[in-house]
């Protein structure tokens, strides 16, 4: 590889000089001072890459040109913008199979791709989290006039926005340094120093109307806000790094008033035009001018020397002609040298402050940007909250709607089955007694029974198992139209019909209360779900009744069941009434047999 040249020397190559320098050295650019290359010598690059048919060497990876540049950087330990304005979608055109002989894209093909490119940096953002500097979808018309939209590029076209108007790239760059900002933000967790950044976030945003919010040790665990936050605290700190430039600006202040004495400078140059790549050309110019007055001048010396046709006096006077000329010559170039020398050093000097400070300018565009996203991602998220909300509300509705649906149409089923139809269903296992009747009393004036009730409102649990709830009422209530009397043990007695309705009941099983007492309600099956029950230690015996236990014994007669709609049988033959109790029918008669009604122990006296 040959020695390393200046940036200026680089800048100055015309097109096959630079084309047989890339050549020489593997496609890379190597320079003493890299930070002095101006953006316009990467964009020349870049147009090598466009137009490969006028270039001497293959087709050049700017992007690996770029990176080379980076590494050769002094002190580049912080990114700064410049770097991330990349070459998206301009990709070397694809070799053919012998390897030798490029095969250039079209330009609207390379436009069509530089435009799916940028879309793709776009989809990496939104999907990481990040928002994208404007609308994608607009996309199309900012890349064709990127002229008309120099507002929203300015910040991605650096520094060189006058030299290079039409650069339009922009996810590329911004998905690059969001990527450095999650590196930076796994740094930050993993060197501990999370509440610090908490702190520094909290400080950011204070004076605001920020909702809070809170970091997380586990970054993908923050909402979109919480996150937002934290990025604008790395980029303040991007800021504060190039805002160092303000401790060195007296040694700047000193440099260029060095440079102002010397009255090198003409009135037009000031520090941005002997930094600009105009100066560059024009020093180039002044210097080719200055060495080829000099060379004349030498010539026009030798020439008068050798003269010895002409008289001694003309001789002598065009000797001392050439001798002035060559003097003027030397002034001139000593003088350029000079000039270019100091402009030189000074550009040398304060190369890191000038740039800081641009940086430190541009980055105050960026943060303002930053800034502007906050109330944005609010709103976004409030509206989601509401429609998560509202999704929830009508879930539940459903919910609701279906549950009443579902009960709605189970109490219609059990209206509209026929007496003759019902099937037998479980029966009730809770039978509780309030008192006994004393001898000689009328049953249905002493005999208070709290009965469970089922079938009359039930409930599914998340299982989907029926369970059984239990319905309370403070006080008797009363069969309107009952004349029945409790059956004594073996005796014979048919049960009128009863004069309450079906919708009755029906009330009751909406009622507040969780279950309700019936007193000495002998109704029939035909119209309703409970019916009256006899005393139970008549039935079961004193030693199964004081026992308080589970006891399985004979049918209880004029009993038939609690809770279900079973129907109720009677016999014409005397001493028989039939009973039936969620299965077979069973007879008085049939006491000493086993049977398979069952009676709890929450059998109690009142």
């Amino acid at each position: 590889m040959s020695a390393k040249l200046s940036a200026r020397e680089i800048v100055a190559y015309d097109d096959s000089e630079l084309d047989r320098y890339l050549e020489q050295n593997g496609r890379h650019v190597s320079v003493r001072d890299p930070e002095n290359l101006p953006e316009s010598f990467i964009r020349r690059l870049r147009d090598r890459v466009h137009h490969p048919s006028d270039a001497v060497s293959r087709p050049l990876d700017l992007d690996q040109v770029s990176a080379r540049l980076l590494q050769l950087a002094p002190n580049s330990k912080v990114p700064l913008n410049d770097e991330y304005i990349p070459s998206p979608g301009h990709t070397p055109p694809s070799w053919s199979i012998s390897g030798s002989t490029p095969s250039p894209l079209s330009t609207e093909e390379q436009f069509r791709r530089d435009q799916e490119r940028e879309k793709r940096f776009c989809e990496k953002l939104v999907k990481d989290g990040a928002r994208p500097w404007y609308d994608v979808h607009r996309i199309d018309e900012i890349s064709k006039n990127p002229r008309k939209h120099d507002e929203i590029l300015r910040y991605w076209q650096g520094s060189y926005a006058k030299e290079d108007p039409d650069h339009w790239f922009v996810f590329g760059g911004q998905w690059q340094r969001w990527k450095q900002f999650r590196e930076w933000q796994g740094q930050t967790r993993q060197q501990g120093r999370i509440s610090q950044c908490t702190d520094r976030c909290k400080e950011l945003v204070k004076n605001t109307s920020t909702s809070s919010f809170e970091l997380n040790q586990d970054p993908e665990r923050q909402d979109k806000l919480a996150t937002w936050i934290e990025y604008l605290s790395y980029e303040c700190t991007i800021y504060d790094q190039h805002a160092r430039y303000k401790h060195s600006e007296p040694r700047y202040i000193k440099a260029l008033k060095k440079l102002q004495d010397s009255r090198i400078l003409r009135p037009h140059e000031t520090v941005e035009f002997i930094s600009s790549i105009e100066y560059r050309w024009q020093e180039e110019n002044e210097g080719k001018q200055a060495a080829q007055a000099m060379e004349s001048a030498e010539k026009a010396l030798l020439s008068a020397q050798k003269a010895t046709a002409k008289p001694w006096s003309a001789a002598r006077q065009q000797l001392a002609v050439a001798q002035s000329e060559l003097v003027s010559a030397k002034r001139r170039l000593e003088s350029f040298e000079r000039r270019s020398e100091l402009i030189e050093q000074f550009i040398v000097d304060t190369a890191k402050y000038r740039k800081a400070k641009r940086e430190a300018e541009r980055q105050t565009m960026l943060l303002q940007w930053v800034r502007e996203q906050i109330p944005l991602i609010e709103v976004e998220l409030n509206q989601s909250d509401r429609v998560d909300a509202a999704r929830d509300q009508i879930g539940r509705d459903r919910l609701t709607e279906k549950s009443t649906t579902s009960q709605r149409e189970s109490r219609k089923r059990r209206r509209d089955v026929s007496p003759d139809d019902r099937a037998p269903m479980k029966r009730s296992r809770h039978v509780y007694t309030r008192s006994r009747p004393s001898p000689g009393e009328d049953a249905r004036d002493t005999l208070t029974t709290i009965v469970r009730v089922s079938g009359l409102d039930t409930d599914e649990d998340n299982s989907g198992k029926r369970k059984k709830q239990e319905l309370m009422h403070p006080e008797s209530i009363p069969v309107p139209g009952s004349t029945a009397v409790l059956p004594q043990v073996g005796e014979e007695q048919t049960h009128p019909h009863s004069a309450i309705d079906r919708d009755h009941v029906q009330d009751l099983s909406r009622s507040d209360a969780k279950s309700f007492l019936v007193r000495n309600a002998a109704r029939t099956w035909d119209d309703l779900a409970v019916t009256t029950v006899v005393p139970i230690r008549e039935l079961i015996g004193d030693a199964a009744y004081s026992g308080r236990k589970k006891v399985t014994g004979p049918p209880l007669p004029g009993f038939t069941g609690v809770g279900h709609q079973n129907r109720q049988q009677n016999s014409e033959v005397t001493g028989r009434t039939r009973v039936r109790v969620g299965g077979p029918t069973w007879t008085a008669e049939q006491a000493g047999r086993t049977a398979p009604l069952t009676v709890w122990d929450k059998v109690k006296d009142g």
